[in-house]
This record gives structure tokens, sequence and C-alpha cells, in this order.
């Protein structure tokens, strides 16, 4: 393939070039001195070159540029070609208010500065004029750790699997790269197209984390919250919290060694995050750990994490009514309250108390689930029943309960009238004739009389 060679202003044609078969081509400008561009022209639909990632041959399907400085009198320059020179360049006329196909005038510091920032975004020592290893060359071998020239394959490799994998073209890769890049006092390479390249990289070579370590200069962000809170006793060994990052790399989970972290273990890959005990409020109502990610190019992040514990209900009722219920008479009446249960529940947190009465306890009772008032339903009878059990049971709201066990006794009434044990025909009395009888009264005595003296 054919290239051109233009002065600083992009417009002013210097000569032509060819495009050697590791991508550089060599520029000779005469006297000229200074900012030469050089732009690829790629004619006719035919292969240009062995993709990456499909091995099959490929026709460039972009405009691809490179920039340098010659400093004349018959000088030559050997510049790389390539998506990464593309993106240099750019950049370099994005900062300068132009565009490749309508360019401004580049000086030297420019052209200096924006190869050197995209150079280090990328990892690679200088994308003008380091040797290019193909990662479907023969003597690519990441095994032995990565050589510049094996990094800047590696970087072409994953612009080919990224085409690949979204079955774009090159030049709809390059302008969404170009979009993810920032320059300027603190360069950087968006989280996407990390990603982007990284997944390309895994299509070309079948590993990623190469390209990782180039790459990604950004640390996992967590999304998962900074707190959470279980019930107590759910049990040991429960998984009560679980860590949720984004990041273009692989990562791993691990816990720090600050705060309750030694009572918990975490699950490196998946995040989740296990209490080894059980919970339980009264001896330990919180906890707290921190949980750090950490990406394949040593990039870490960590988040605080506050664990609440819920207190729950743990003690039943206590039925403060007694145990033995006021007798009642005999024949009192259907319907009435016989006892009323009494509870309190304050010995842990309370949602209320409600009462029942115990399966076997006797029949013909109810009782107010709210108020506990027990109702003889029939009317008592001694005769009939001279007493009755039954069990009352106070539950509160978490299902703890107590009982208690109630007789009621009958009073026993005199319910009979006297019984007339007497005859109900009196004896007849027989009249008798009396019989005559003479009577003389007696003589009234004779009176004294004295002597006069």
């Amino acid at each position: 393939m054919n290239v051109e060679i233009y002065q600083a202003d992009g417009k002013t044609l210097i000569g032509t070039g060819t495009l050697g078969p590791n991508g550089s081509v060599t520029v000779s400008a005469g006297s000229y001195s200074g900012v030469v561009i050089v732009k690829l022209v790629n004619s006719g639909g035919a292969a240009d070159y062995l993709d990456e990632a499909t091995g099959a041959g490929k026709d460039l399907s972009a405009q691809l540029w490179s920039m340098g400085v010659i400093s004349g009198d018959n000088s030559t320059l050997v510049l790389n070609i390539n998506v990464l020179t593309t993106l240099a360049y750019t950049k370099a006329q994005e900062a300068m208010g132009g565009t490749p196909d309508s360019p401004a005038t580049l000086n030297a510091t420019q052209v200096a500065d924006t190869s050197a920032a995209i150079s280090n975004l990328l990892g690679v020592d200088d994308i003008l004029n380091t040797t290019v290893v193909a990662t479907n060359g023969g003597s690519y071998d990441a095994t032995d750790g990565l050589s510049a020239g094996e990094k800047y394959g590696l970087l072409l490799a994953a612009f080919s699997g990224a085409e690949a994998n979204a079955g774009a073209s090159t030049q709809t890769i390059l302008d969404t790269v170009t979009a993810g890049i920032t320059l300027g006092s603190s360069s950087s390479l968006s989280d996407g197209v990390q990603s982007l390249l990284i997944k390309g990289a895994a299509a070309a070579t079948d590993t990623s984390s190469g390209l990782s370590l180039i790459i990604d200069t950004h640390a996992p962000v967590f999304s998962s919250s900074s707190t959470a809170s279980v019930d107590e006793n759910i049990g040991a060994g429960q998984v009560v919290w679980t860590a949720v990052a984004t990041d273009p790399s692989p990562f791993t989970y691990s816990l720090s060694t600050t705060g309750d972290s030694a009572l918990f273990s975490i699950n490196a890959a998946t995040g989740a995050v296990t209490l080894s005990g059980n919970p339980d409020f009264e001896s330990k109502a919180s906890y707290s750990f921190t949980v750090v990610a950490t990406d394949a190019a040593g990039n870490a992040s960590s988040q605080a994490v506050t664990l609440a514990v819920n207190n729950l209900d743990e003690v039943a009722p206590v039925i403060t009514s007694g145990t033995t219920a006021t007798a009642i008479d005999e024949n009192s009446g259907a319907g009435q309250v016989i006892y009323t249960a009494t509870a309190t529940d304050t010995a842990d947190i309370s949602g209320g108390v409600t009462f029942s009465l115990k399966a076997g306890s006797d029949t013909g009772l109810t009782i107010d689930p709210v108020t506990g008032a027990v109702t003889l339903s029939g009317n008592p009878d001694f005769e009939r029943q001279a007493s009755y059990s039954f069990t009352v049971v106070a539950t509160d709201a978490a299902g703890n309960h107590s009982s208690q066990a109630v007789t009621l006794g009958i009073n026993n009434l005199d319910e009979v009238a006297p019984v007339i044990t007497s005859g109900t025909i009196a004896r007849r009395l027989t009249r008798t004739a009396a019989r005559a009888r003479s009577f003389t009264p007696p003589r009234p005595p004779t009176p004294q009389t004295s002597a006069a003296g």
C-alpha cells in the first residue's frame, strides 16, 4: 500500500512512499524540515493484512494516519502507521480544532506531546517508532513477559478482536476509542474502551490478562450497598452481604484486616460475604468490615460495610393471672365471663400478646384473643359438672408462647324443697258419754266466839 507525505498543514504534499510489511514507512522529505503528516492510501477492496482475530485476510476499512518531525537535509524518518498512530494524529488535530480530513497546522511540540500521551496511556514505549511484533507472527511469545514490541502487537490485535466481537469496521472502533480518550494533565481511557479492547485481545489471542496489565488504569467500581442487616439467630455460616463491582479487567474480592473482618469470609469470585458465627443482638448488635476489589492490573478499591443485627422477640409472655378461677354458683346463667387471663411481654421487644385456649380444655369455654376473657357458654350445673379445667395460652407477635392451667369450681346450691313426710289424713277422734256422779260440797267451818275478859 502507498502513503502520501504532507507538510505540517496536512495539505501540502511532499512526496509518496510505500508501506513496509511491518506496518512502517520510511519518509524522505528532501530539504524540508519540521512536522510531516503521513496518510495511508487504501485503494481497492483486496485484502490488505492478515486479521489477528480471524486469521483471514482483511481489507483495511479505515483511513490511517501518522505524524512525526523530520530534521531536513535529505534525512529520512521511519514511522509506524496504524490505528494507534491514527489515534494520536486525530487527538492532535482535535486539540487544534481540526480533523484529519480538515486539518489544522501542527507544530513539533504538539506532535511530540500527543504521541507521548497516547503511548503512555496505552502502555507502549513509543507508538511512532517502536518495532511492532505481531501476535500472529512467529516471534510473539507472551509467556516470557511482553516486550515493548509485543505490547504494541497485542494492542493492535485487540483492535482486530474488537472489530470481530462487534462485527464493526476498523473506522467504527477507531471512532469509539477516540471518543473514550481524554488527554490532559490527567489522561484517561474510559472503562468502556478498556473493556472493549480487553475483550478484543481475548478474542484475538485467547488471553486478556496481558492487555489488562497494559491499559487498565482504573480500579474496580463498587455498586453494592454499604449497609446490610440480618435477623439474629439465623444460624452460623450464613451469607449476609454480597459485593458488586465492575471493572474492564478480571478482578477478585478480598477482606481487609480492619474492623470485624476476622469474623467473616468472602468468596473471591462472587463477593459473597459469610458470617462465621450465629448473630445474636444481645451479644453484638452490629458488625463492620471492608471489602477490597483488585483487578488484574493491581488496581484496587475498597468499600466499608456495616452489618446490623435485628433484635427479635425471643422471650415468651409471662401469664400473671391466677391458676384458679373464682368459683361460681350453679345455675348462675349462661354466657358469663368466668376468668380473665392477663400477661406481660416486657422482657424483650414486644409486638403484642394474643390469648387462646389449648386443645384439651373442657368444652363449653371460649376466650377473647385480645382481652383474655374466658366465657362459659352454658349454664353451670353442679350435678352435671362440678368443675371445669382449661389451659390459657399467651402468644406474642414472634410466636413465643406460654401457658397456664386453670381450674373453675362450681358451687353446689340447695335446689330441692323440703319433703313433707307426714301423711295426708289425720287420725279420727271417738266421743264417749260421761258417767253421772253425786257431789257433796264440804261444810264451811263453824265460827269461834271469844269470851270477854
